[in-house]
Protein backbone atom coordinates (compact mmCIF):
# COMPACT_ATOMS: atom_id res chain seq x y z
CA UNK A 1 0.00 0.00 0.00
CA UNK A 2 2.79 2.34 0.83
CA UNK A 3 4.26 1.83 -2.64
CA UNK A 4 0.93 2.76 -4.33
CA UNK A 5 0.63 5.95 -2.32
CA UNK A 6 4.10 6.93 -3.45
CA UNK A 7 3.13 6.33 -7.09
CA UNK A 8 0.05 8.59 -6.94
CA UNK A 9 2.05 11.72 -6.12
CA UNK A 10 4.40 11.49 -9.13
CA UNK A 11 1.46 10.72 -11.47
CA UNK A 12 -0.49 13.67 -10.13
CA UNK A 13 2.60 15.90 -10.47
CA UNK A 14 3.11 14.78 -14.07
CA UNK A 15 -0.60 15.35 -14.85
CA UNK A 16 -0.50 18.87 -13.42
CA UNK A 17 2.71 19.62 -15.35
CA UNK A 18 1.17 18.44 -18.63
CA UNK A 19 -2.02 20.40 -18.01
CA UNK A 20 0.01 23.54 -17.21
CA UNK A 21 2.08 23.11 -20.38
CA UNK A 22 -1.05 22.76 -22.52
CA UNK A 23 -2.63 25.88 -21.01
CA UNK A 24 0.54 27.96 -21.39
CA UNK A 25 0.97 26.79 -24.99
CA UNK A 26 -2.43 28.31 -25.73
CA UNK A 27 -1.15 31.69 -24.51
CA UNK A 28 2.20 31.48 -26.30
CA UNK A 29 1.00 33.22 -29.50
CA UNK A 30 -0.33 36.10 -27.38
CA UNK A 31 3.02 36.54 -25.67
CA UNK A 32 4.93 36.17 -28.93
CA UNK A 33 2.82 38.75 -30.77
CA UNK A 34 3.90 41.45 -28.33
CA UNK A 35 7.49 41.14 -29.53
CA UNK A 36 6.83 40.63 -33.25
CA UNK A 37 4.92 42.80 -35.68
CA UNK A 38 2.76 42.19 -38.72
CA UNK A 39 4.25 45.37 -40.20
CA UNK A 40 7.17 44.62 -42.52
CA UNK A 41 10.55 46.28 -42.07
CA UNK A 42 11.86 47.90 -45.25
CA UNK A 43 11.14 50.71 -47.65
CA UNK A 44 7.65 51.98 -48.47
CA UNK A 45 7.10 54.09 -51.58
CA UNK A 46 4.22 56.27 -52.67
CA UNK A 47 1.78 54.37 -54.89
CA UNK A 48 1.49 54.42 -57.80
CA UNK A 49 5.25 54.11 -57.91
CA UNK A 50 6.50 56.59 -60.49
CA UNK A 51 9.74 58.43 -61.10
CA UNK A 52 10.03 61.34 -58.69
CA UNK A 53 8.07 59.58 -55.96
CA UNK A 54 6.58 62.34 -53.78
CA UNK A 55 6.84 60.36 -50.53
CA UNK A 56 8.82 57.46 -49.11
CA UNK A 57 9.80 56.12 -45.71
CA UNK A 58 11.53 53.14 -44.11
CA UNK A 59 10.20 50.94 -41.33
CA UNK A 60 12.73 49.58 -38.83
CA UNK A 61 12.71 48.07 -35.35
CA UNK A 62 10.51 45.08 -36.18
CA UNK A 63 7.67 47.30 -37.38
CA UNK A 64 7.84 49.85 -34.56
CA UNK A 65 9.51 52.91 -36.11
CA UNK A 66 9.18 55.00 -39.28
CA UNK A 67 12.17 56.87 -40.65
CA UNK A 68 11.11 59.50 -43.15
CA UNK A 69 14.63 60.41 -44.17
CA UNK A 70 17.16 57.61 -44.15
CA UNK A 71 20.46 57.44 -46.01
CA UNK A 72 19.52 60.19 -48.43
CA UNK A 73 15.99 59.23 -49.43
CA UNK A 74 12.53 59.62 -48.02
CA UNK A 75 10.38 62.41 -46.75
CA UNK A 76 7.58 64.16 -48.60
CA UNK A 77 8.26 66.22 -51.73
CA UNK A 78 5.96 68.94 -53.02
CA UNK A 79 5.81 72.09 -55.13
CA UNK A 80 6.12 75.15 -52.90
CA UNK A 81 3.20 77.29 -51.79
CA UNK A 82 3.01 81.06 -52.42
CA UNK A 83 3.49 81.70 -48.68
CA UNK A 84 6.75 79.73 -48.73
CA UNK A 85 7.94 81.58 -51.84
CA UNK A 86 7.30 84.84 -49.97
CA UNK A 87 9.87 83.78 -47.31
CA UNK A 88 12.69 83.67 -49.87
CA UNK A 89 11.65 84.88 -53.36
CA UNK A 90 15.29 85.00 -54.49
CA UNK A 91 15.62 81.21 -54.10
CA UNK A 92 12.09 79.84 -54.53
CA UNK A 93 9.86 80.04 -57.60
CA UNK A 94 6.37 78.66 -58.37
CA UNK A 95 8.01 75.59 -59.92
CA UNK A 96 10.41 74.93 -57.01
CA UNK A 97 10.23 71.70 -55.06
CA UNK A 98 11.08 71.12 -51.41
CA UNK A 99 11.62 67.92 -49.49
CA UNK A 100 9.86 67.93 -46.12
CA UNK A 101 11.98 66.10 -43.57
CA UNK A 102 9.52 64.47 -41.16
CA UNK A 103 10.95 63.33 -37.81
CA UNK A 104 11.18 59.61 -37.08
CA UNK A 105 7.83 58.36 -35.80
CA UNK A 106 6.73 55.53 -33.54
CA UNK A 107 4.23 53.08 -34.98
CA UNK A 108 1.56 52.04 -32.48
CA UNK A 109 0.81 48.32 -31.94
CA UNK A 110 -2.39 48.84 -33.97
CA UNK A 111 -0.31 50.17 -36.91
CA UNK A 112 -1.23 53.85 -36.56
CA UNK A 113 1.19 56.77 -36.91
CA UNK A 114 0.81 60.54 -36.65
CA UNK A 115 2.77 63.77 -36.39
CA UNK A 116 1.81 67.38 -35.98
CA UNK A 117 4.54 69.94 -35.65
CA UNK A 118 7.30 71.95 -37.25
CA UNK A 119 9.48 70.43 -39.94
CA UNK A 120 12.77 71.06 -41.69
CA UNK A 121 12.74 71.72 -45.42
CA UNK A 122 15.42 70.91 -47.94
CA UNK A 123 15.43 72.85 -51.20
CA UNK A 124 15.83 70.38 -54.05
CA UNK A 125 17.35 73.00 -56.35
CA UNK A 126 20.05 73.96 -53.88
CA UNK A 127 21.99 72.39 -51.02
CA UNK A 128 20.57 74.90 -48.55
CA UNK A 129 18.51 73.63 -45.65
CA UNK A 130 15.81 75.79 -44.12
CA UNK A 131 14.30 75.26 -40.69
CA UNK A 132 10.96 76.99 -40.51
CA UNK A 133 8.15 77.42 -38.02
CA UNK A 134 5.87 76.01 -40.72
CA UNK A 135 3.67 73.13 -39.62
CA UNK A 136 2.79 69.77 -41.05
CA UNK A 137 0.06 67.37 -39.97
CA UNK A 138 0.46 63.72 -40.88
CA UNK A 139 -1.50 60.65 -39.87
CA UNK A 140 -2.22 57.20 -41.18
CA UNK A 141 -2.06 53.50 -40.56
CA UNK A 142 -0.66 50.28 -41.93
CA UNK A 143 -3.05 47.84 -43.60
CA UNK A 144 -3.47 44.62 -41.64
CA UNK A 145 -3.72 42.17 -44.53
CA UNK A 146 -1.43 39.94 -46.59
CA UNK A 147 1.10 42.24 -48.28
CA UNK A 148 2.90 41.51 -51.53
CA UNK A 149 5.98 43.57 -52.41
CA UNK A 150 5.45 46.36 -54.96
CA UNK A 151 1.81 45.39 -55.46
CA UNK A 152 -0.42 45.63 -52.41
CA UNK A 153 -1.23 48.88 -50.61
CA UNK A 154 0.53 48.42 -47.26
CA UNK A 155 -0.08 51.82 -45.63
CA UNK A 156 -2.36 54.80 -46.13
CA UNK A 157 -2.22 58.31 -44.78
CA UNK A 158 -3.07 61.96 -45.15
CA UNK A 159 -0.99 65.06 -44.67
CA UNK A 160 -1.61 68.75 -44.61
CA UNK A 161 1.04 71.44 -45.05
CA UNK A 162 -0.69 74.47 -46.63
CA UNK A 163 2.10 76.88 -45.62
CA UNK A 164 4.66 74.66 -47.37
CA UNK A 165 2.96 72.91 -50.31
CA UNK A 166 0.92 74.26 -53.20
CA UNK A 167 -2.88 73.83 -52.90
CA UNK A 168 -2.92 71.22 -55.67
CA UNK A 169 -0.59 68.86 -53.73
CA UNK A 170 -2.07 65.42 -53.17
CA UNK A 171 -2.91 65.08 -49.48
CA UNK A 172 -4.11 61.44 -49.43
CA UNK A 173 -1.34 58.93 -49.93
CA UNK A 174 -1.05 55.19 -50.36
CA UNK A 175 2.20 53.28 -49.97
CA UNK A 176 3.46 49.94 -51.23
CA UNK A 177 6.11 47.94 -49.42
CA UNK A 178 9.01 47.46 -51.83
CA UNK A 179 10.49 44.52 -49.95
CA UNK A 180 13.81 46.34 -49.80
CA UNK A 181 15.68 46.04 -46.53
CA UNK A 182 16.47 49.26 -44.69
CA UNK A 183 19.74 50.91 -45.61
CA UNK A 184 22.26 51.36 -42.80
CA UNK A 185 22.45 54.95 -41.57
Amino acid sequence: MCYLQKMKFPRMFVSVAILTAVVLTGFAPTFASASTSWIHNGRYDYSPHVAGTPAAFTVVGNGTKMEWLSAGYGGITCTVSPSLIALDPSLLFPTSYVNIIVPNLTISPSGAFSYSGNVTLYYLESPLTLSTPLRLKLNGHFVKAPIEANTTIAAVGTFSAPEICKDSTITKMSFVWTGATPRPN
